[in-house]
């Protein structure tokens, strides 16, 4: 009896209403979909798996197994199961889906046929593309914010420092709970100079266009706006219309050919060709009675989609039936939405832009500052290193007497006063034979970093023009 009483004690039970455990429960789970898995951050335009992909390749110059990658990842920084990771990877890794890839591909990576799916991920191989490191690994790297890691044994980096609003460049799709986020991709000169011209104080709601023209498919197509992308550069939402690229051609037999040489964009070639052979196999459909034959005779020179019309059929009624099938033309949603100061937001170019341009700001201002500080610490170690210098044979004889690296240190700190516990340290731990005929050198050095310290302060002055100049 005393034994269950005992047990009794010890539990603590918690009377709560199911609803309330479940609102509860729900919410966190939603944020946690919406922040750290499906929406992508601001400041680097990536999501967090993305962002571990590319952190964890940041020195990888060869080839190697993307298992190798992959588990890496997991093991250090998501452990949410292999394949999310290696589906992050190929994405970045394919130049049908990304404006600028950020993985070197090595082995069956995928296409643009949804039945091609890559090979498993101990067949490939990739590396980081060097343009990746030069646009997250090159600039304001001490201007970094960190993070523990999912078991609190690393760290990790809550965010890259791209020098341009990259999320505008390769875009975004994100489906989270209860929110989505689709961004178009853009032209990377374009958003530079949508860039520049805002740090420079020229972008405005009206001239926005005139820097950022439209968004720009990975693939390109026509871009037909009715109004829906001006709207959605001021406020985040609206809407524009796609076209695939065609020309026509002559068959045999007085037959015509429409040649479609582009997809639209996020679609699957053999989706949309497989839709249109459904569609010319329904003799209720019109396009029964105008299409002879589809074929696709896509290479790796480009896309080819053939269409055979008819004989004596107006190509202008067979384009406006394959219109209305969506097969060649559709309609685009733009939902800019982004991860901003820790929650969710839809945000218009100049907003989104604005709060970039004030987080790069930081980050600029962060690197500069500890750069400067880390100048600093060197110079002030270079002077007590000329003392010794100087005043070799003294010092050497104040070393040999001592009879520990204590008694040297209170020697030399009561014969040279002034002597700080960092340069004393910084004396005792270089090898003094090494300084002998060194005083030139170590003047040079001085004097060059005072330059770089003269330098780091007119940009902490200027950040704008520091930004301009990493452009």
């Amino acid at each position: 009896m005393n034994r269950v009483n005992d047990i009794n004690e010890k539990i603590h039970i918690i009377n709560r209403c199911i609803e309330e455990e479940i609102k509860e429960n729900m919410l966190e789970y939603s944020m946690s979909v919406i922040t750290d898995r499906a929406i992508p951050y601001l400041k680097d335009g990536l999501k967090p798996v993305q962002r571990r992909i590319l952190y964890t390749m940041r020195n990888m110059d060869d080839f190697k197994k993307s298992a190798r990658v992959v588990g890496s990842v997991m093991g250090h920084y998501h452990p949410k199961g292999d394949s999310s990771i290696y589906g992050a990877l190929v994405r970045m890794a394919q130049n049908f889906r990304m404006y600028v890839p950020f993985i070197t591909p090595q082995g069956n990576f995928g296409s643009l046929d949804s039945q091609d799916s890559p090979s498993a991920m101990r067949y490939s191989e990739c590396h980081i593309e060097p343009i990746a490191k030069e646009i997250f690994f090159k600039n304001n790297q001490l201007g970094i914010e960190w993070k523990k890691n999912y078991d609190e044994t690393e760290e990790e980096p809550v965010c890259l420092t791209p020098i341009m609003p990259t999320v505008l460049i390769n875009g975004a799709v994100g489906i989270a709970v209860g929110i989505a986020t689709y961004i178009p991709t853009h032209n990377p000169m374009e958003v530079l100079k949508t860039y520049e011209a805002y740090i420079q104080g020229k972008l405005t709601n009206n001239n926005i266009r005139k820097y950022l023209k439209a968004p720009d498919p990975v693939i390109p197509c026509h871009i037909i706006d009715n109004d829906g992308i001006d709207r959605a550069y001021r406020t985040g939402s609206g809407k524009y219309r796609c076209m695939s690229y065609y020309h026509i051609e002559d068959d045999t037999r007085g037959k015509k050919r429409i040649v479609f040489t582009s997809v639209l964009p996020n679609r699957s070639k053999d989706t949309d060709i497989t839709n249109l052979v459904d569609k010319c196999r329904d003799q209720r459909n019109p396009l029964s009675q105008m299409i002879a034959d589809i074929r696709d005779e896509s290479s790796k020179e480009g896309i080819r989609i053939v269409v055979i019309v008819k004989k004596d059929i107006d190509i202008n009624t067979v384009m406006e039936a394959l219109i209305a099938a969506k097969f060649c033309y559709d309609n685009f949603t733009i939902s800019m939405r982004v991860i901003c100061n820790n929650r969710p937001m839809r945000m218009g170019i100049i907003d989104m832009i604005t709060e970039f341009h004030k987080m790069n700001t930081e980050t600029s201002i962060k690197h500069l500052t500890t750069l400067k500080e880390n100048k600093e610490r060197r110079l002030h170690i270079l002077d007590g290193i000329e003392l010794v210098v100087e005043n070799y044979d003294t010092v050497i004889d104040i070393i040999r007497k001592s009879k520990g690296r204590e008694e040297a240190k209170i020697t030399l700190q009561k014969k040279y006063k002034g002597l700080t516990d960092i340069q004393v340290t910084a004396i005792l731990d270089t090898k003094l034979h090494s300084l002998v005929n060194k005083g030139d050198a170590i003047k040079t050095e001085r004097k060059l970093i005072k330059e770089e310290v003269k330098e780091i302060n007119k940009n902490l002055k200027d950040i704008d023009s520091y930004i301009l100049n990493l452009l």
